[in-house]
């Protein structure tokens, strides 16, 4: 068995959510179980369909003239595939959003997806396996690295440079606890978000951003109560934040207020693309 650990870039939009989210940028490092050293490294561009938005420019600093000379996707995942080999393999990544994004392309050319029936997700184990360090919140790949003292690599948003410093963190966490076991916090849901059965303000936090992401999505500034909490995006946040029916009942409470803060927060994002007289 080897681990794999993977990072993803795509061409996002910071603003349109109707855009087209494509792969952009596929790295992985296998690397071996038994002294955590790379053997062997895979790094590709991928062509998107669609032109890279200013804000993925920036973002990572890949170029349209990089990825236009790009393979398309179903040509690379045949060459990381090949790099997979037949042997298993253990994917590492920093959330779950890379192997998301995999399926998604996946299933938009129609292409066989890959095996990920083994993999670690490094972000529950900061959230709640390694002494509560960062109180349930998401923590970024460089916030960790400055939080452990762990000398970073390269630039940030190059998935190779990622990668790489994935791997750093997966080291030292590797030394410090079993990172094969399933981390949840030792607290109870109550204990993480609420405070005299009211919502802290993480848990206010969370619920806001997950009703902006919904209002983004869906491009509007309101959502009805049953809408919201039945969506696909409410319910993956809650199998996330692990909320068990008495939690989720009082975030529920706090649904009007949090409704208000994130159609404030879209409505002026909004504004910010309309056309200037």
């Amino acid at each position: 068995m080897n681990y794999i650990v993977l990072d993803i870039e795509w061409n996002a939009s910071k603003w349109d959510p109707h855009h087209l989210e494509e792969i952009i940028e596929l790295s992985a490092l296998k690397v071996s179980p038994a002294t955590l050293e790379v053997v062997d490294v895979f790094s590709s561009l991928v062509k998107p369909a669609e032109r890279l938005t200013s804000f993925t420019k920036k973002l990572t600093g890949i170029t349209q003239r990089d990825v236009s000379s790009a393979l398309p996707f179903p040509h690379v995942l045949k060459k990381f595939k090949a790099f997979l080999g037949t042997e298993e393999s253990c994917f590492v990544a920093w959330g779950k959003e890379d192997f998301r994004f995999l399926e998604k392309e996946c299933e938009r050319y129609r292409l066989p997806f890959l095996n990920l029936s083994s993999y670690i997700d490094i972000l529950p184990i900061l959230q709640f396996g390694l002494y509560d360090t960062f109180n349930g919140n998401t923590p970024s790949l460089t916030k960790t690295m400055e939080v452990f003292q762990i000398e970073a690599d390269g630039q940030a948003h190059n998935s190779l440079d990622d990668s790489m410093n994935t791997l750093k963190v997966f080291r030292y966490l590797h030394g410090k606890l079993d990172v094969h076991a399933a981390y949840k916090s030792n607290k109870t849901p109550e204990e993480r978000y609420l405070y005299e059965d009211t919502l802290k303000s993480s848990g206010k936090r969370q619920l806001m951003k997950c009703i902006f992401a919904y209002m983004k999505k869906h491009d509007v500034d309101d959502v009805a109560f049953d809408v919201f909490f039945t969506s696909p995006i409410w319910l993956d946040r809650a199998v996330a934040l692990d909320l068990n029916e008495h939690v989720t009942a009082v975030f529920k409470t706090e649904f009007d207020v949090q409704k208000q803060e994130a159609s404030k927060k879209y409505i002026s994002q909004k504004a910010l693309l309309l056309p200037k007289c």
